[in-house]
């Protein structure tokens, strides 16, 4: 009770009255009475004539699924992933071959951690807290039953029973060892909703296999009302405000479109449908940019978001227009973040989830998602290695046949030369003719709320050169379960910015919270003549009596010039840090360093230089190559090298660093 009234100080009088209320439900609920599910409704049962409006992608017994055959590679795909999943392993998030036992998984455990979370009532884990349950990611993430999705796949495909009978046996256990309410897979709303929507989807899949008799629907339409019941009542309207509270609606939508259950439906149907109408214009800015600063965030946005157009267009159904143009810009920023060789730019937080399973498995690669923002908006997909002919074989499992055909007819577009500002996001993208050099600056907000989803990457950038990766973001590694490396993963020491003895611009303070929250301060951002200028301040570093402002000037086929002005009255060591992907090699020749390809030594070569000027009078800087690692994706490390530049320094003092190409 005391965690709900400590939140209650200076809210308005919605939230006070919502927060009271749900406060309540929860008190009750932890007492042993359960106040939010009630009593199942008379007639309760699986809605007829929705399947082409929620899973129109799906094959019924009767239909030929030779469309899925002749993507030979996915279709083997595939079922390699379903005969591991039969055989107890399972590649989640950056892992793989977990192990939750045998014959069928451990619900509650976490197999990284080799912890196992206690069968208590909800209300009594802590959330944020991994000492006692180890990485609630993983347990979740394997009770996101996204996986029903790949088995349902490869029966499909095969015509093995065993694939199906495997999802009503998984099904079948984890209601056994998931009573309502107790347990950490009824901590967090978002995680019902994203398992409801893999049960419906699944369902779709297996409908012809004869798994679900009448029984097995009677006990499958129970569990998704307890489950739509439990999302309603507690909403993450003020608790996380982002994709968790779209994603509770997107679920509450589509439970109520599968079921019969009365008013239940309608009214979830309503619920859902009006916190995504009211979310679209606070999530996704007018210049399409994300508000929570995390690209992964903003794909399950699109996602999301395009997934809802097109159920209501499948049901005759209208949307609001500014939600269409905000998905038209949101589409475009997406864009601008993909690289020459066709990956996508992840920044802040990724949590390695997915909303849609079916997609190919690189979370840098997007193509999917676009396709779907293409279909929902109508304008055409950009060309090149974003749109490869892995997209159309991936997009069965999501689009009906026609808007498949449609994406397949549209005229595409070359990608976007020059700048492509999002002011508002604080995100300047700069792609060369040809398209060869990509180069991204941060220049905005720190973060949405509380940032909890945000990283100290103020005036830092990344740069692809020659098509390849040169300069890159950290990545996140985990949330929870290993603090001082989601303190560092986060930090400035992980991004290619500045830090000043050691400290980083924002600082953290807790696993989704900060003790200083810094924006940048955009002084000028162009591209003219050939050349790409921006300039930023921030006041990050004003607690150390420091003042700091970036410029950097691109110029296509020639190089980089990166000035960072600093003022000061004290002695200061500023560190300038450069973060490389794996497969770019970094050696000092004198005072320079240089970049090489690994696989390709002399296809490319970058060589920086740094001079530093204090007062007029140059002053000595030094390069050093540190061992570090990235995190590609949540929970995955994978060894590189940053490569830094000191310089101490006390006044007025330019650092320039060069690099040349």
């Amino acid at each position: 009770m005391m965690r709900y009234l400590r939140k209650l100080k200076g809210k308005g009088l919605t939230e006070l009255r919502e927060r009271t209320v749900t406060g309540i439900y929860s008190i009750v609920e932890a007492a042993g009475f359960d106040a939010v599910t009630g009593r199942l409704p008379d007639g309760l049962s699986i809605r007829e004539g929705v399947r082409d409006i929620l899973a129109p992608a799906t094959f019924g017994p009767d239909e030929s699924v030779e469309e899925l055959k002749q993507a030979k590679d996915q279709a083997e795909s595939i079922i390699r992933s379903a005969d591991r999943i039969l055989e107890g392993k399972f590649d989640l998030l950056g892992y793989e071959g977990l192990d939750f036992g045998k014959p069928l998984p451990d619900w509650h455990f976490d197999p990284v951690s080799g912890k196992r979370s206690p069968r208590v009532h909800w209300l009594r884990i802590n959330e944020i807290n991994a000492d006692e349950t180890g990485d609630k990611k993983v347990i979740w993430e394997l009770n996101r039953h996204q996986y029903f999705i790949t088995l349902g796949q490869a029966y499909l495909i095969t015509a093995d029973p065993k694939y199906a009978e495997a999802v009503w046996d998984h099904f079948d256990s984890w209601c056994r060892e998931n009573p309502a309410k107790k347990g950490v897979n009824w901590l967090s709303s978002l995680e019902l909703a994203f398992r409801a929507i893999s049960w419906i989807r699944a369902f779709y899949l297996l409908d012809g296999s004869g798994i679900f008799t009448a029984e097995r629907s009677e006990q499958f339409a129970r569990k998704l009302f307890i489950h739509a019941r439990h999302i309603e009542r507690f909403l993450s309207t003020y608790f996380a405000p982002n994709t968790h509270l779209t994603g509770e609606a997107i679920g509450l939508y589509y439970i109520g479109t599968f079921l019969n259950a009365g008013k239940h439906s309608k009214r979830w149907r309503e619920l859902g449908y009006r916190i995504l109408c009211e979310q679209a214009e606070k999530h996704i800015r007018e210049d399409g940019s994300y508000v929570e600063q995390a690209s992964h965030y903003a794909r399950y946005t699109a996602d999301i978001y395009s997934d809802l157009v097109l159920i209501r267009r499948r049901e005759g159904l209208d949307v609001p227009g500014e939600m269409i143009e905000r998905l038209s810009a949101l589409k475009q920023y997406l864009e601008a973040l993909i690289r020459p060789d066709g990956t996508f730019i992840i920044f802040g937080d990724d949590d390695g989830g997915r909303y849609f399973p079916s997609d190919p498995p690189e979370i840098d690669r997007i193509g999917p998602t676009l396709a779907r923002l293409s279909a929902a908006t109508g304008i055409p997909v950009r060309d090149g290695p974003l749109y490869g002919e892995d997209v159309i074989p991936s997009l069965v499992w999501s689009l009906s046949k026609a808007e498949r055909e449609a994406v397949r007819e549209m005229t595409r577009d070359e990608p976007t030369m020059g700048l492509s500002a999002f002011r508002s996001g604080g995100l300047f993208a700069y792609r060369t003719p040809g398209g060869a050099e990509h180069f991204l600056f941060h220049a905005g907000p720190h973060g949405f709320l509380n940032c909890g989803h945000a990283h100290a990457d103020a005036i830092s950038f990344e740069l692809s050169v020659g098509g390849r990766r040169i300069f890159i973001d950290s990545g996140t590694y985990v949330y929870t379960a290993d603090l001082e490396k989601r303190n560092l993963f986060r930090s400035g020491l992980a991004h290619n910015c500045i830090t000043v003895d050691g400290r980083s611009l924002s600082e953290p303070d807790g696993p989704f919270s900060w003790k200083s929250a810094v924006n940048a301060r955009l002084l000028a951002a162009e591209a003219a003549n050939g050349e790409f200028k921006i300039s930023a301040a921030t006041d990050g570093f004003v607690r150390l009596g420091v003042e700091h402002c970036r410029t950097a000037i691109l110029t296509p086929g020639e190089g980089l010039v990166l000035t960072d002005t600093i003022a000061t009255d004290e002695r200061h060591e500023i560190t300038l840090s450069f973060v490389l992907p794996p497969d770019i090699e970094a050696r000092l020749s004198g005072d320079k360093i240089c970049l090489s390809s690994r696989a390709e030594p002399n296809s490319l070569m970058v060589c920086g230089e740094t001079r530093a000027k204090e007062n007029g009078n140059v002053i000595s800087s030094s390069w050093e190559i540190d061992d570090a690692a990235i995190s590609p994706i949540y929970g995955k490390l994978v060894p590189t090298k940053i490569i830094r530049s000191r310089v101490v320094v006390a006044g007025e003092v330019e650092i320039v660093t060069t690099f040349s190409w």
